[in-house]
């Protein structure tokens, strides 16, 4: 991979990216928070076949992300991969927000189906929106379903995991589990495996449930007890699909607490066609899994697999990268930065043969969920145009990096995200803004989500800038080039314009 010195432009980057680049850096000077002012909301897409019973059972999704601080779209699948990707692609470079996900939902093949590319079958490259590298600037996932029924399932399966976590039962929360299930794939998945349970019990885990191929059980047996007993991740590295667990049997799962699967072998994420891979069917069980990664065809590598599982589990445990298409792409980048100068060919390949069953912007627990306080204005001043939302912790600490989003239906949607102070700006345009109630929203990494209502009211009186014009001209008093632009040395008249938003006059008068 090439890099050059020239400064780049970063304004047009989402917060998630920024993150991602900085977990990579050394020295770096934290991306999170540094910087990082303005409205921060982004663009949330969700593809759909031209079915109302689709777009009805997705709007609840749909207004959960509105609230989160997202200018969410719903776009009708246009009929190739190419179209989708070039209505995406304009979308993130004509919007004010950048896109940031693009949520797939429907099967390829099927009544509900929304294409991919056949690169052995990836979303990968609707996620590839700016320039001609293989990095993405949006997380991509699929939500995969043969009829309205498991799509409705899905999606609350999505909803209750993410505003309805178990606090009843935190245990499971503290747990994981990692396997190695064949031997041709050498010695190497059980030491990465080792290095992941090391990771997560250095991170406060109580259990790391765990099985080698040189045990006894088989993976069938060690599949069914993890999801039976719960774990926040379920890992499995092996040769070509998953030995004695079959993707029935992962289909006829109904366990209660969900985990993300993160499945590294041959042929253990297809999702080509009427039927069902293992991710696929993850997705679609009953339990199962919250989301599925897997990869598709079987021309996977050890070396890549093994440095995707690595920097998933490096960005999620360690980086606290907690969206769940973001923690994909984390992993992807791991692969690049350990093998493209080796291979740019093969680690491209795995980048687009690695997919997400699931919504890529859903909210992973990595721990225990926190309850979370809010301190904020019951009155916003349209004139003003921001305010400060503080969240601390039931014990009055300090929530860090978390995303609090602003929403006023058809008129606000803004994002920040806290300082080390807990501390979010939320700012917002004055135009077009009517009096009436808005919503703000704290979600993010271990926090159980919380809306507010605020309310947005006009002043009496409200004097905005409105804008101005020079005049630069040679005729006296001026004296200047005329073309619009104070220059040194010139004499020049300023004119500033404002306007009154409030609801009485100002008298006329001077102001400072």
């Amino acid at each position: 991979m090439e890099i050059n010195g020239a400064e780049a432009d970063l304004s047009g980057l989402s917060h998630a990216v920024r993150q991602m680049w900085g977990d990579l850096l050394i020295n770096r000077d934290d991306p999170r928070r540094d910087r990082e002012t303005g409205n921060l909301a982004s663009t949330y897409i969700y593809v759909r076949p031209p079915d109302d019973g689709v777009s009805e059972l997705l709007q609840p999704l749909i207004e959960l992300r509105r609230r989160e601080g997202y200018n969410v779209m719903e776009m009708i699948d246009p009929g190739s991969p190419e179209w989708l990707l070039q209505s995406i692609t304009e979308r993130n470079e004509a919007g004010s927000y950048p896109v940031e996900y693009v949520c797939l939902v429907g099967d390829y093949g099927g009544d509900f189906s929304i294409p991919t590319f056949i690169h052995g079958t990836s979303d990968y490259p609707y996620g590839l929106l700016e320039g001609a590298d293989p990095l993405p600037e949006a997380a991509v996932g699929r939500i995969s379903y043969n009829s309205i029924q498991e799509l409705e399932r899905i999606i609350d399966k999505i909803l209750t995991y993410e505003l309805q976590p178990d606090l009843d039962d935190p245990d499971w929360y503290r747990c994981g589990a990692v396997s190695a299930g064949n031997p041709r794939s050498g010695l190497s998945t059980i030491l990465v495996s080792r290095w992941v349970r090391d990771l997560m019990l250095r991170h406060d885990y109580a259990v790391v449930d765990t099985f080698w191929w040189t045990m006894a059980g088989g993976v069938e047996n060690f599949m069914t007890d993890v999801f039976d007993r719960g774990a926040l991740f379920v890992n499995y590295r092996g040769w070509t699909g998953m030995e004695d667990w079959s993707e029935r049997e992962a289909l006829r799962l109904v366990n209660d607490h969900l985990p993300v699967a993160v499945l590294l072998a041959c042929n253990v994420g297809d999702f080509a066609g009427r039927g069902y891979g293992y991710t696929e069917a993850l997705l679609r069980s009953e339990g199962g899994a919250i989301g599925a990664i897997g990869t598709v065809g079987s021309q996977s590598r050890v070396d890549c697999n093994n440095a995707l599982m690595a920097g998933y589990y490096r960005g999620v445990v360690e980086d606290g990268v907690c969206r769940l298409g973001w923690t994909l792409n984390r992993a992807k980048l791991e692969m690049f930065a350990a093998y493209s100068a080796v291979n740019m060919e093969r680690v491209s390949d795995h980048a687009y043969w690695t997919n997400l069953m699931g919504d890529p912007g859903t909210v992973v627990w990595r721990g225990t969920p926190r309850r979370v306080e809010l301190e904020m204005p019951e009155v916003a001043s349209i004139g003003d145009g921001e305010f400060t939302v503080t969240v601390s912790d039931e014990d009055e600490n300090p929530v860090v990096n978390v995303r609090v989003g602003l929403y006023k239906e058809d008129e606000i949607v803004s994002a920040a995200y806290t300082n080390d102070d807990g501390e979010a700006h939320l700012v917002f345009g004055h135009e077009d803004v009517t009096q009436g109630p808005g919503l703000v929203t704290v979600s993010g990494d271990r926090v159980v989500p919380r809306s507010e209502e605020i309310a947005f009211r006009l002043a009496d009186r409200i004097l905005v800038y409105d804008g101005y014009s020079v005049a630069d001209d040679a005729m006296a008093p001026h004296d200047g080039n005329d073309d619009g632009v104070p220059n040194p040395h010139e004499t020049i008249g300023l004119t500033v314009t404002s306007r009154n938003l409030g609801e009485q006059n100002i008298q006329a008068g001077t102001v400072f």
